[in-house]
């Protein structure tokens, strides 16, 4: 017998058990009290999210070649489908994505297939910058925490930005070394 089949036969009979314990009744009655309106706004707020993660990969793959959206939005989502839970989504569902790169773009060279979908999953972080530091500040400023716990919060945000502030300035005197014109001198 094959792994895949007995992975299989192991998730049947974990639905089967998970279906035996549910009870009926109430699974109806939590059904019956949902508003639609709710399910309706829920899943266009999912889809407008995956609408804004399109745009975001098609302003990244625009940089090789031009792509329609549309076909951006259905290898997205092709590559959202390889998976089910958002874990895998974020790094299998990578890999569906960059296959898809390959098959789309003229562009035959999978170091732009990958660092589309890295740089992809880099700024997705991006959004919780805003909240660590509001979270932090009002951690350190309005909390009654111990005096201890304050310096280490203090430091940790003292250690991000010097490191953010140290990568500005080698990308800046990376820049200005790029503009000057190497000069060799006869000694």
């Amino acid at each position: 017998m094959k792994l895949r089949n007995i992975l299989f036969s192991a998730r049947l009979i974990g639905a089967i058990i998970i279906l035996w314990f549910i009870d009926v009744e109430q699974l109806t009655l939590i059904l019956r009290s949902i508003d639609p309106y709710f399910i309706l706004f829920a899943f266009l707020l999912e889809l407008s999210g995956f609408l804004i993660w399109t745009l975001k990969w098609k302003h990244l793959v625009d940089k090789i070649e031009h792509i329609k959206f549309k076909t951006l939005f259905m290898g997205l989502m092709a590559g959202n489908c390889m998976s089910t839970n958002v874990l895998r989504a974020r790094t299998f569902g990578g890999f569906g994505r960059a296959f898809f790169l390959k098959n789309v773009l003229q562009n035959h060279k999978k170091a732009n297939w990958y660092a589309t979908i890295v740089m992809d999953q880099t700024t997705n972080n991006f959004v919780f910058i805003p909240l660590l530091i509001f979270s932090l500040l009002f951690g350190v400023l309005f909390l009654n925490i111990p005096w201890w716990l304050s310096v280490l919060m203090e430091i940790i945000v003292l250690i991000l930005f010097s490191s953010a502030l140290a990568t500005y300035l080698s990308r800046q005197k990376i820049k200005r070394s790029k503009d000057r014109p190497l000069s060799i001198s006869a000694s």
